[in-house]
C-alpha cells in the first residue's frame, strides 16, 4: 500500500496549490480569460476550485476499489453520489442558480469521497488522512498567505513565485523521502 499512499501524497501535493491560487485570484482569473461582464462568476470559480483536489483523490480511491475487486462498492458509491447530486440540484439550483449547481457539485464529490474512504478502510486499508494532509496543507497555507499578500502583482510572476514557495515548503518539511526525490531527478 505504500505506493498508493505515495500516489495520494503526490496527488495532494500537486493539486493542493491550484485551488488556493484560484480561491484567492478568482476575480483576476475570470477578468483575464473572460473580460468585463463576468465578474460575478468569481464566486462560482472559487466554489468549484475546491472540487479539484477531491476529484483527484477520488480517482485514486476509485481505482483502488477496482484493483481490490470491489467494483460493486465503487458502483454503489456512484449511485449514492448520483442520487445526492440530483437531490442537491433540485434543492439548490432553483434558489441559488449557478452558485447552487457549483455547491451541489462539490458536495457530491465530497459524498463520493466519504463513500470511497469508508469502503477502502473497511475492505483494504485505513488511509491516515491527517498524516497525508498535514504537510501539503501547511505548504498551502504558507503559499496562500504569500499569494494573498501579493495578489495585485503580475499574475504570471505571482503564480510562478507561489509554486516555488509551495515546492520549497514541501521540501523543507520533508514531504518527500529519498526514494521520492529520486523520481524528480
Amino acid at each position: 500500500f505504500n505506493d498508493t499512499a505515495t500516489t495520494e501524497i503526490y496527488t495532494l501535493s500537486l493539486h493542493d496549490a491550484l485551488p488556493i491560487w484560484t480561491i484567492i485570484l478568482s476575480d483576476r482569473i475570470i477578468l483575464l480569460f473572460y473580460g468585463e461582464g463576468f465578474e460575478n462568476s468569481g464566486i462560482v470559480l472559487r466554489i468549484l476550485s475546491v472540487y479539484l483536489p477531491i476529484k483527484f483523490i477520488n480517482l485514486a480511491m476509485g481505482y483502488t476499489l477496482l484493483s481490490i475487486n470491489k467494483e460493486k462498492l465503487r458502483a454503489f458509491s456512484f449511485v449514492i453520489a448520483m442520487a445526492a447530486n440530483i437531490l442537491l440540484n433540485l434543492l439548490l439550483i432553483p434558489k441559488f442558480s449557478l452558485i447552487g449547481a457549483a455547491i451541489a457539485t462539490v458536495i457530491t464529490e465530497g459524498i463520493l469521497f466519504i463513500s470511497y474512504y469508508y469502503f477502502i478502510a473497511r475492505n483494504f486499508y485505513r488511509i491516515k488522512l491527517p498524516l497525508i494532509l498535514l504537510k501539503p496543507s501547511f505548504a498551502g497555507l504558507i503559499m496562500g498567505i504569500f499569494v494573498y499578500h501579493f495578489k495585485d502583482i503580475n499574475l504570471i510572476f505571482l503564480i510562478s513565485s507561489a509554486a516555488i514557495i509551495y515546492s520549497a515548503v514541501l521540501y523543507l518539511v520533508k514531504s518527500f523521502d529519498e526514494k521520492d526525490l529520486e523520481i524528480f531527478k
